[in-house]
Formats: structure tokens, C-alpha cells, sequence
């Protein structure tokens, strides 16, 4: 609902101003003169009243990225925002320049944080997580697609992080997630490659809190797909 306040005049407009008391879209109808014909005109319009984070997000889809939206996404992101971070990042992503890996690093931190697997997917992120290097980061995107169930791009989140930081303290728990995938009910299921990661784990890493848990993965896949009675 709008509320009319007032209408201030200048040489060449009018200009209405109004209070939003709630969200959603009112009609608007308004009727002048037009002294060059004589006559009286309508025009209506449509007022769309939203808050501050949908706006700046439809600002930051139609406006094309400049240095802007690199500084306020970097301003937002250094108070922790990520929710009002994320916009900008995306514009920056779409029109990145030279700052590909900043909004790829950007957008990873922020949807990770809200858990916002829709936004990781829609951009098809796992293009450049390469550019990636904040380690906990890929592991942290690898778990989001896991628990939304998109194996084929936790595999190329887990896969990159090995092949990356294999020296890294999570590494373990990176080789669990992928005995997992391949493990589990999906189109990349694969059951070799999964016991290839379990043993590996236990193998490498046997004071892992993953360890016990993959040499019982093992027993189980050894037992039931690959020993001969």
C-alpha cells in the first residue's frame, strides 16, 4: 500500500512522493493537462515496492559491472555481509575483466556461507573453481553440492581439491566425500573408484577420524562386488 505525501514542482517535472507500507505492486493512475492540445490526459503506471537487498540485487542485474561493484562487494564482504555481497560479486562475474578470480572467490565464500546451492549452479561456478585458492573454500563448495545432491559437481570440486592440496589437513575428509560419491546411488556411481578412495584414506591417512570408516567401506565393497565365493 502507498501513501501520498506531497508533490514538489520544478521548471520541467513534477515530482510525487510517496510511503511504501508495504511490499508488492500498486497501480498508480494520473491525469494531467496538456495546454499544447487543450486537452486532459491519463497515464498509468505500475509501482513496484520492494526492499533493500531485492533492489540492489535487480540494480546489480541490469546495470553492467564497473569498479563499483568490485569496491562494494568487497565492502560488504569485509563486514561479513555476504547476503548483500553476493549481487554485486555476480556482476562482477558476468563482466569480470580482470577480476574473475576475485568473483569466483567471492561468490564460492558467500554461497557457501548462506547455503545457496541454486545460485553455485545456476552460474555453472564449477567452470573456474581453479581459480580457487582458498582450499577450505573447495572443500566447503564440494560439501554444499554433495548435500543437494549434485554428484557430478562434487566430484569436480573434491577431485580438484586432492589434485591441488594433497598435502592439505582435510584431505582425508576430501577422499571420504569422494569414496562417497562414487558410492552412492547416481550417474557417476562407480564402485572401484570408490574403494580406490576409501583405501587410499586408511592407507595415507590412518590416524583420520575417516580412517576406521573407510577400511569398513572397503570390507563392505570387497564383501559384496568384488571377492568371488
Amino acid at each position: 500500500m502507498l501513501t501520498f505525501l506531497k508533490r514538489q514542482y520544478s521548471a520541467d517535472s513534477t515530482v510525487f512522493l510517496f510511503r511504501a507500507l508495504s511490499l508488492g505492486t500498486e497501480t498508480l493512475r494520473f491525469e494531467y493537462q496538456d495546454n499544447s492540445l487543450g486537452v486532459q490526459k491519463s497515464v498509468t503506471l505500475q509501482a513496484h515496492v520492494v526492499d533493500a537487498q531485492a533492489f540492489e540485487q535487480e540494480l546489480a542485474a541490469e546495470e553492467p559491472a564497473g569498479p563499483e561493484d568490485l569496491e562494494l562487494a568487497s565492502h560488504h564482504m569485509e563486514s561479513g555481509d555476504c547476503e548483500n555481497a553476493l549481487p554485486y560479486w555476480i556482476a562482477v562475474y558476468q563482466d569480470p575483466g580482470e577480476s574473475l578470480s576475485a568473483a569466483v572467490e567471492g561468490i564460492v565464500r558467500c554461497c557457501t556461507d548462506l547455503r545457496d546451492y541454486a545460485t553455485l549452479a545456476e552460474l555453472d561456478i564449477q567452470r573456474h573453481l581453479s581459480l580457487l585458492q582458498d582450499a577450505d573454500q573447495l572443500l566447503e563448495a564440494a560439501r554444499l553440492f554433495l548435500e543437494n545432491g549434485d554428484h557430478p559437481r562434487a566430484r569436480e570440486a573434491a577431485e580438484g581439491f586432492l589434485l591441488r592440496f594433497a598435502e592439505h589437513p582435510h584431505a582425508d575428509e576430501a577422499l571420504y566425500l569422494l569414496g562417497r560419491l562414487y558410492e552412492e546411488l547416481s550417474p557417476i556411481r562407480d564402485f572401484r573408484k570408490s574403494r580406490d578412495a576409501y583405501e587410499r584414506l586408511y592407507r595415507d591417512f590412518p590416524q583420520s577420524r575417516f580412517s576406521e570408516r573407510a577400511y569398513d567401506k572397503v570390507r563392505f565393497l570387497d564383501r559384496h562386488y568384488f571377492e568371488i565365493r
